[in-house]
């Protein structure tokens, strides 16, 4: 007998184990998990079968009784919903205030720099976690990642672009304030008419 031949015994002893321990602990009753026995196993995949067809047919009907769901067809076309010579308008700066504005600028920031950041995170933890085991080849970039150093990497690049959104909002904020005391300041020594 090959080698081969023995891992595959051995990994059918150790299927049907597993499949005779869940039809003792009572999850699954030796009906449905008996796959020698095409009547039984034969009945769960038709059932399964069954309500895949039965689910489609529904959603076809649903389909055919609400067609304006399915395409895009049935809406009006652009020239009913705006009228002739309809031109948008573009925000005004006073529209919104000024914090939310900030804000918008610190989001975009904060997530504009993330893909930035988790990229140099990436590099270096891992050439960290290779410098930390000797330059083994077998720690080199990328290759013993777990889900934990990855949540490491993704926090870490997440905590980097928010710090810095707030370096530059507080860069912004001062900024701002220097030039209203220079404008406060410019109105003061002018002469009033």
């Amino acid at each position: 007998m090959s080698a081969y031949a023995a891992e595959y015994q051995i990994e059918c002893q150790m299927v049907n184990q597993a499949e005779t321990q869940i039809v003792n602990s009572g999850i699954l009753s030796s009906a449905s998990a008996d796959r020698k026995n095409p009547k039984t196993y034969g009945r769960a995949a038709n059932t399964f079968r069954l309500s895949v067809l039965l689910l489609a047919l529904v959603l076809f009907a649903l389909q055919l009784v609400f067609p304006c769901c399915a395409s895009s067809q049935s809406l009006p076309p652009f020239e009913k919903v705006m009228p002739d010579g309809y031109v948008p308008e573009e925000y005004s700066f006073e529209e919104f205030p000024q914090w939310l504005r900030d804000v918008r600028r610190y989001e975009v920031i904060a997530v504009g720099s993330f893909p930035v950041a988790f990229f140099a995170t990436s590099l270096i933890y891992d050439y960290s976690v290779f410098g930390m085991h000797n330059f083994d080849p077998a720690y080199s970039a990328g290759t013993q990642r777990s889900n934990h150093d990855i949540a490491i990497i993704a926090g870490t690049a997440a905590g980097v672009s928010l710090l810095i959104a707030t370096t530059d909002i507080i860069i912004e904020l001062v900024q701002r304030n220097k030039r209203k005391k220079a404008h406060e300041e410019s109105e003061l020594q002018s002469p009033a008419p």
